[in-house]
């Protein structure tokens, strides 16, 4: 063995590639790993194998490693080839499905570079050039010498030009990362090309597996800035092509310029039929896709293709502009919502149905809540006369005033489905007249008196004076709120007292209605206004009710333009406040009041 000063850099070259390797292999699975792996093990063989034959000092020690060099050497040029397809995304194309016959060449090459002495078809002669300690072997091409060069060489031009391409069209990142591979495929083979033209500073010396080492640092490099295999660019042919949704694309002549797979399969034709087609002539046989698209340059849009099953597609338009801004082609996305559009045709037709049951349900609530009605009115009305004539002992006057109680009880829960069937129906009208207030709350105050004094609570009323004498609003709705508010006060109070407050709020008036009984928990205090809500089971039981109340309140109270709430603690009582536009007749002033009217406070009963 000699001493050669080059086997140093040599040794760092295959050192630094199979550091490369080794970084990459723990990065598995990934785009491009397989093949970098191997293209830098390849790398590492050619480097260590030309370090030993620059030691060599037989020449035909120097012949046999020069030819297991090129098991590395013809492997370098296809796994170059096959990393950059993967790394850009390109699986799809003919080198990657036929990636079995790149290895004929390095095979065919390898295996006459090492029976050459049997043929002399690879080398037809060599020499040996003293360099001081060592020598350098020269040897001369045969027949299938230039087969090599001239493949790598093809295979690299078409490596190169695909990832130009790659770092034209991707952003930044991906064009940082490509820069540095670009960088790390070209020195070796500029270093291979001044070798094999006789330009090289060094004659004799290949200068290939030297320059790999800078392409170990520009890897190296694309690893640690641009995170080079952590992320790769994912080719947007192959995202159009693999896209569910039609594509296709127009000059501005209205010209099919590509096309993807999607929308040929919609109008079952070929690409090469397609391409450079007029797009009316083309979608001829779909005259409805076309025709809302015409003159259309950006926008979404929806389109019916007729046919078994009818199909339904959502169209997004994009322009194309030159670098001027002029517009030169359009974009057309199409997206199926056949299957959307059928989920909502199925939900009208069940929404229809259930308004219709709806309707009907609450028709039949209302011819059965009249017919029942009439005959309770007359039930109530003959208990209130043998209650007032007849000379009952004690034992039937409780039965006769008890069935008259469940009878009112009955016919109030008949109003209350009523009044629920009309606001299902929508049927509310807000009939607005003018209401003398003081007069208005006395009366509903002395129809609630009884249930005070059956449960013998404080029952106390005030009006505030900022309250005009007369204001608007529908007499009948605003019973139906009060009455409503104080009954639920009563029922849930068992002790205690019951507070009706109207009272004035700029252009608002309100109504509060304040108790000391059982209170609502704060998660209740929303639920509450739904219908057929309790506040709890036990409430349900013990105190009756069908939890319509609150709701026709709430409903009544958005039909006036008002709002209702609630405050208060469980087992600490509750507040109900309902606020109301404040309107008076159009001859009153509503800053003409009295104000040296003090408050007016009535207390009913448990003075």
């Amino acid at each position: 063995m000699d001493f050669t000063p080059y086997s140093l850099p040599l040794m760092l070259a295959a050192g630094v590639s199979l550091w490369l390797a080794g970084i990459v292999w723990r990065r598995r699975p990934g785009p491009g790993v397989y093949p970098f792996v191997i293209l830098m093990l390849a790398v590492v063989w050619w480097s260590v194998f030309y370090a030993l034959e620059l030691s060599a000092s037989s020449a035909s020690a120097k012949l046999l490693l020069a030819g297991l060099q090129y098991v590395g050497i013809t492997i370098v040029p296809p796994a170059w080839l096959l990393f950059v397809l993967q790394y850009t995304g390109n699986e799809r194309t003919a080198f990657l499905k036929y990636w079995r016959l790149l290895l004929i060449e390095p095979i065919l090459i390898t295996v006459l570079a090492a029976t050459n002495p049997l043929h002399t078809l690879f080398y037809s002669g060599y020499t040996l050039l003293p360099q001081g300690t060592f020598t350098l072997l020269k040897v001369k091409g045969g027949t299938f010498y230039w087969v090599n060069p001239v493949y790598a060489y093809v295979l690299l031009f078409v490596a190169t030009v695909i990832l130009v391409r790659a770092m034209i069209r991707s952003p930044q990142i991906y064009r940082d990362q490509a820069f540095a591979l670009l960088i790390a495929v070209l020195a070796p083979w500029i270093a291979n090309f001044m070798y094999l033209s006789g330009v090289s500073p060094f004659p004799g010396l290949d200068l290939t597996p030297f320059a790999f080492t800078i392409t170990g640092l520009a890897t190296g490099w694309g690893l640690i800035r641009f995170r080079l295999l952590d992320i790769v660019p994912v080719a947007r042919d192959k995202i159009v092509e693999t896209m569910s949704d039609a594509v296709f694309v127009l000059d501005a002549q209205s010209r099919i310029v590509d096309i993807n797979p999607a929308a040929l399969n919609l109008l079952k034709a070929d690409a090469g039929k397609v391409i450079g087609t007029l797009a009316q002539e083309t979608f001829a046989p779909y005259a409805s896709l076309i025709e809302p698209l015409k003159g259309m340059t950006e926008g979404r849009t929806e389109v019916t293709v007729p046919g078994t099953p009818k199909r339904y597609y959502e169209v997004l338009v994009s322009p194309l502009r030159n670098a001027d801004g002029r517009l030169s082609g359009r974009t057309f996305v199409l997206h199926e919502i056949t299957s959307l559009k059928e989920i909502n045709l199925a939900l009208s037709e069940a929404r229809d149905q259930a308004q219709e049951s709806s309707r009907l349900k609450s028709e039949f609530l209302s011819t059965m809540s009249h017919e029942l009605r009439t005959p309770l009115n007359a039930i109530i009305g003959f208990l209130g006369i043998v209650q007032q004539q007849a000379n009952l002992d004690e034992k039937n006057a409780h039965r006769i005033n008890r069935a008259r109680s469940n009878s009112e009880r009955l016919l109030q829960l008949i109003n209350n489905i009523l009044d629920i069937g009309r606001i299902e129906s929508q049927r509310i009208e807000v009939i607005s007249t003018p209401i003398v207030i003081r007069p208005f709350i006395h009366k509903i105050c002395a129809q609630v008196e009884p249930l005070a004094e059956e449960k013998k609570l404080r029952f106390q009323s005030e009006i505030s004076p900022q309250v005009p004498e007369t204001i608007m609003g529908d007499e009948d709705l605003l019973t139906k709120i009060i009455t409503n508010l104080l009954g639920n006060a009563f029922k849930f109070t068992d002790k205690g007292s019951v507070r009706l407050n109207i009272q004035r709020d700029q252009d608002f008036w309100t109504i509060t209605v304040q108790d000391t009984g059982i209170g609502i928990a704060p998660h209740m205090r929303e639920l509450i206004f739904e219908r057929f809500r309790q506040v709890d089971a036990s409430a349900a039981r013990r105190y009756g009710g069908s939890g319509l109340g609150l709701s026709i309140v709430s409903s009544l109270c958005q039909e006036m333009g008002g709002t209702i709430s609630v405050d208060g603690e469980l087992n600490e009582g509750s507040t109900f406040t309902v606020r109301l536009p404040l309107r008076v007749p159009e001859n009153t002033s509503l800053t003409a009041e009295d104000r040296s009217r003090s408050s007016e406070r009535v207390v009913h009963v448990g003075d």
